[in-house]
């Protein structure tokens, strides 16, 4: 046997509602067959069934079809899919954690939340869930569930939260089952038990505040570190942590892009918006950060892609607040705010992978940044980096020139990088004999430089020549 999803749209919805009770065996005849899409599928299935005015029910009697329809996966095969995934999932797990209710803030709305923390043979995964499913989960922790619950998550979602691959509840169609007889919760408790996962630990002891994964241990623990030139070179794929001083926006690139909800870009269509994600037209559109940033470590440089929740972040401003003070919204020419992002180092958590090759070109997909000192200091300690202290003009020069390049030779802090900046060239010989042999100049990077004098003075792209420095550390 097999599963496949049946779907009844709103206008049979009325005939069907009380004919169909769930948990029941049906015969049915008279229905169409369409071809699976959209982005909260139950069932992998090529094809979907679909109610018509002509389709009948039978009821019918048998015990072949398990009552539950679970199509159980572990936490590696939700892992595998990096947040990408139009299928529903179900998944047994332990629950070791529970975080205390949180107020979500989207667009103005307010939705409780609870994160909890599934724990499998394969190892840990978070669990989101919103709504009255919150109440759900209190009412069952109040009774103090003693030993840990298993519990059985049906018809969730896989997420990119924050970087992290996450599950989380569908409204009105995901289902939790706490400690359910059945054979397969049976099955993973012995499983536990062999991998030497001890489930009779009390409940009480796991309830906590705190997010499920520490900032600290996202960017210190959880992954290896690469440096920008090393992360272009490396042919290993997956997630890695680079810490680099953002130096510039490239220019010319739109920084905004209109989502569907799943946050997918979509495509002007006949009126409305199409989504390739979810094979459907759209009319609600909202807007979403996509800022290409140029980034140095030393003599190293990467071209980074940062997205909504970060950029936001880093701003503290939404995509939808700039836009709405934006004289023209097609425009490519950045907002003034983005002259807050340069100078700023910080920890970026790198995705790579050939599944980015094609849409990232030869920049870097950013799934989650940390400009939290503490957590900065404790990833130079750990890896022994230290900072140039000094940047000093060999010799200086202080004449202003409009050239072509811009490039940070080293990690700043804010107040080196107004050092770094200054209009002065240095003269080198080696520079100037490759500028005068016809040398193919490097693509220019731009930078955010204030206009004009004193306060109020709005910031432009400017163009600026390759300064030569010489770095010294005190």
């Amino acid at each position: 046997g097999g599963k496949i999803q049946a779907s009844i749209r709103k206008p049979m919805m009325k005939k069907f509602k009380n004919a169909i009770v769930e948990g029941g065996v049906y015969t049915m005849i008279n229905f169409g067959v369409i071809r699976s899409a959209g982005n909260y599928r139950a069932a992998k299935h090529e094809y979907k069934l679909l109610f018509s005015g002509k389709t009948r029910l039978f009821p019918a009697q048998t015990e072949l079809i398990p009552l539950n329809g679970l199509s159980l996966v572990n936490t590696e095969d939700v892992f595998k899919t990096n947040g990408d995934s139009n299928y529903l999932i179900d998944l047994v797990g332990l629950l070791t954690a529970v975080s205390g209710e949180k107020e979500l803030i989207t667009e103005g709305r307010k939705t409780r939340m609870i994160q909890l923390e599934l724990t499998d043979e394969k190892g840990k995964l978070q669990c989101t869930v919103f709504g009255d499913y919150v109440d759900a989960v209190k009412e069952h922790l109040s009774a103090g569930i003693s030993p840990l619950p298993v519990l059985v998550v049906q018809f969730f979602k896989v997420r990119l939260y924050k970087g992290c691959v996450v599950i989380q509840n569908v409204n009105n169609t995901s289902r939790i089952l706490w400690n359910a007889k059945i054979t397969k919760v049976n099955d993973f408790r012995n499983r536990l038990a062999s991998n030497g996962i001890d489930p009779t630990i009390p409940m009480g002891d796991l309830l906590v505040g705190s997010p499920i994964i520490p900032l600290a241990d996202d960017f210190l623990k959880l992954y290896p570190r690469k440096t920008p030139e090393q992360l272009q070179l490396t042919e290993e794929d997956g997630t890695f942590i680079v810490l680099a001083t953002i130096i510039g926006i490239i220019k010319d690139e739109q920084w905004w892009y209109g989502a569907c909800k799943c946050h997918k870009a979509v495509t002007p269509n006949g009126g409305l918006y199409y989504c390739s994600n979810c094979c459907t037209h759209v009319v609600e559109v909202t807007p979403r950060f996509k800022v290409k940033v140029e980034v140095c470590h030393w003599d190293e440089s990467a071209v980074f892609v940062l997205f909504d929740s970060d950029v936001a972040q880093l701003l503290g401003k939404s995509c939808k607040e700039l836009l709405a003070e934006a004289k023209d919204i097609k425009s490519v020419v950045h907002p003034p705010e983005f002259v807050k992002l340069i100078g700023k180092a910080m920890l970026f958590k790198v995705e790579k992978g050939p599944e980015y090759a094609f849409s990232y070109d030869d920049s870097f997909k950013v799934k989650k940044v940390c400009d939290d000192s503490q957590i900065i200091t404790k990833f130079k300690d750990m890896w022994g980096i230290t900072t140039p202290k000094k940047l000093k003009f060999d010799p200086p020069f202080p004449t202003t020139v409009e050239g072509d390049n811009l490039q940070c030779a080293c990690e700043t802090s804010a107040e080196d990088f107004e050092v770094l900046v200054d209009t002065r060239v240095a003269s080198d010989p080696a520079f100037e004999a490759s500028s005068s042999s016809g040398a193919q100049a490097q693509d220019p990077i731009y930078e955010l430089t204030p206009n004009g004098e004193g306060d109020g003075a709005s910031p432009v792209l400017k163009k600026m020549r390759r300064k030569v420095v010489k770095v010294e550390k005190e």
